[in-house]
């Protein structure tokens, strides 16, 4: 991954924060998509809310709640979050993931997938099922 794809990745990120609360069809070039994936782990559950497919740059932006029903704080790896369709795993390009999910409660992250784990376009619509795949530490 080049740096101009780095800036690139993280500019959706920002653009998936802004139009969050929108309509469909608001901008130009991005498909919004409702989800509710859920997957569960041991203390906790990955849920996908929604999906923001931007087009022109192929590039998926996943609006995920981590869920702990534990007494105490979760952590997990956020460098290695990945989503799942089907048999094909998808790295996390970009993350705003803080690696720890509160006792009892639930953190709210964003994951971009701008490409496959060979370096391929992802050529993903956002209507797929997409699970979360969250590693411990």
């Amino acid at each position: 991954r080049g740096n101009g794809k780095e800036v690139e990745v993280d500019v959706h990120l920002q653009l998936a924060r802004e139009i969050r609360h929108h309509h469909d069809g608001v901008e130009t070039g991005v498909q919004r998509t409702t989800q509710g994936t859920v997957t569960p782990y041991p203390g906790f559950t990955a849920t996908v809310l929604s999906a923001l497919k931007f087009v022109a740059e192929d590039v998926l932006v996943l609006r995920v709640r981590l869920e702990s029903t534990l007494p105490t704080a979760r952590t997990y790896d956020a460098a290695a979050l990945a989503a799942r369709v089907g048999r094909e795993i998808f790295p996390v390009a970009l993350t705003d993931a803080s690696g720890a999910i509160p006792a009892n409660g639930s953190a709210e992250i964003y994951v971009v997938i701008a490409e496959t784990a060979d370096g391929g376009r992802a050529n993903l619509t956002g209507q797929e099922t997409f699970n979360v795949l969250v590693s411990r530490p």
